[in-house]
């Protein structure tokens, strides 16, 4: 029996990947950033090289690396409040989410949705809002899953699926079919891989699923 998916791989990141975001700052904005930052010190090191060194450490699937250095950028521009400071607020969204935060990407999303007044950038943030909500149920599906709470899980991997939200969909539809495998409910289980490979025809590991379930119906 095969593992549960985690979180599906994020897109390529560049170093200009927020560059079409436009900013307009709202006031209370510098209360913000003063409640995020984590002091680390004092380093001689500008914000922007700190970024450049998180992004680097973000493509090169140092998560954790990552994160420090965008929580240091934002404590090197204490003070100021600009497109610097919020583009680094959304690489850090995107680490948060990476290390399985999604529960801190998801608010540091909407803080930054509620901060900015571009009406332009409402339905990004509305997106990737939904894909960090839609991870949280797919994370607490598994867990339960993994506990022996299946009909638990099969609410959890419902609930992610109900916010429709395409980049967890498969991931969600994926763990949604496994559950019922483990639930013995293998007539089930085989149902929901049959749609699952009439959209996604490519999965090898699905289809490997499929052939299993055939040989228990």
């Amino acid at each position: 029996m095969r593992q549960r998916r985690e979180t599906g791989a994020s897109e390529a990141r560049t170093r200009n990947k927020y560059k079409d975001f436009t900013m307009g700052l709202r006031s209370g904005a510098v209360a913000f950033f003063a409640g995020l930052v984590i002091l680390s010190g004092c380093s001689r090191a500008s914000g922007e090289e700190l970024r450049l060194q998180g992004i680097e450490e973000l493509e090169a699937g140092d998560y954790e690396a990552a994160s420090r250095s965008f929580a240091k950028a934002l404590s090197a521009t204490m003070g100021e409040v600009g497109e610097l400071q919020y583009d680094i607020l959304r690489y850090r969204a995107e680490t948060s989410f990476k290390l399985s935060d999604y529960e801190g990407a998801a608010d540091t999303w909407r803080k930054l949705k509620e901060l900015d007044e571009n009406p332009l950038n409402q339905a990004e943030y509305d997106r990737l809002i939904l894909t960090c909500d839609a991870a949280v149920a797919n994370l607490r599906g598994k867990e339960l899953m993994d506990s022996g709470d299946y009909e638990g899980a099969l609410a959890e991997f419902d609930r992610g699926l109900e916010l429709g939200d395409e980049k967890m969909s498969r991931i969600l539809r994926f763990n949604r079919a496994c559950c019922y495998e483990y639930m013995g409910d293998y007539e089930r289980a085989l149902e929901e891989f049959t749609e699952y490979l009439q959209e996604f025809p490519d999965d090898e590991e699905a289809f490997k699923e499929y052939n299993f379930l055939k040989t228990r119906v």
